[in-house]
């Protein structure tokens, strides 16, 4: 199994903790944030299982880094910085989510080489 496999497969556990974590946490005020974490663990799962699919995936990998960087900015733009265990599973997620992804990145580019332009 590739370097980028094994990052895929991690990422794709990632979208599933996001999906469960932010389902079963507490939502004392807005629903936004618990909605934005289950729709973003979704969209990482699908991306993941996509890149696992394809022989190039740096379309899905970029598209995960983007995600990751947008959840670790989520709790400030959605103000919910003071909820504790979903304000730090975002910023630990979006961390986690963004540095594999750019790994994994990395590993297509040694693997294929840069994507090339007509």
């Amino acid at each position: 199994m590739s370097t980028r496999k094994w990052l895929d497969a991690v990422s794709i556990l990632l979208g599933l903790w996001l999906v469960v974590s932010f389902a079963l946490a507490p939502q004392p005020e807005s629903p936004a944030p618990m909605w934005l974490g289950i729709l973003m663990g979704l969209a990482v799962v699908v991306l993941g299982g996509w890149s696992q699919a394809t022989e190039r995936p740096l379309a899905p990998e970029m598209l995960n880094v983007a995600l990751g960087i947008l959840l670790f900015l989520s709790p400030w733009l959605l103000s919910y910085t003071h909820m504790g265990f979903m304000a730090w599973d975002a910023w630990g997620s979006g961390f986690v989510l963004a540095g594999i992804e750019l790994l994994a990145v990395q590993d297509a580019f040694v693997e294929h080489g840069p994507p090339h332009t007509p």
